[in-house]
């Protein structure tokens, strides 16, 4: 049950789901206002990565079953390391001259209650779980 902002409380998950979608929405605003349209932007300098580089950058994080917009969890990724490394590096290479896609923008955004009410919105903050390979470009 949650609480909606006319003090009804409401079980429909529809309703939750509106009431989250317009709640982070608005912090999501607030965050990304002024910033790039890009995560990172395209230069003229792109550098180029190695097997080596992106096998350094996947053992850094954790076997995680969360996953991504795409189910893709980093545990698979992780797991299926010596068949992928080189189509990792080759997609890595392609964002560093071409710029990110599209599709790696994209993020799955769960609800993670902080404290207080659990029926009262204000009291979670979003947890995004961004895509995979775009989460290993921070790592160069």
């Amino acid at each position: 049950m949650f609480r909606m902002e006319n003090g009804e409380k409401t079980s429909d998950e529809d309703s939750i789901s509106n009431m989250f979608h317009e709640f982070f929405g608005v912090k999501v605003a607030d965050l990304s206002a002024g910033q790039d349209q890009y995560c990172w932007a395209r230069s003229d300098v792109h550098p180029t990565y190695t097997e080596a580089d992106v096998l350094k950058a996947l053992t850094t994080y954790k076997r995680k079953i969360s996953s991504d917009s795409d189910n893709i969890m980093m545990l698979m990724v992780k797991d299926s390391l010596p068949g992928v490394i080189k189509e990792f590096t080759h997609l890595m290479n392609l964002a560093s001259s071409n710029g990110i896609p599209q599709s790696w923008k994209l993020a799955k955004v769960l609800p993670l209650h902080k404290k207080g009410a659990k029926d009262e919105i204000q009291n979670y903050r979003p947890i995004a779980n961004l895509q995979s390979a775009r989460s290993m470009k921070s790592f160069f």
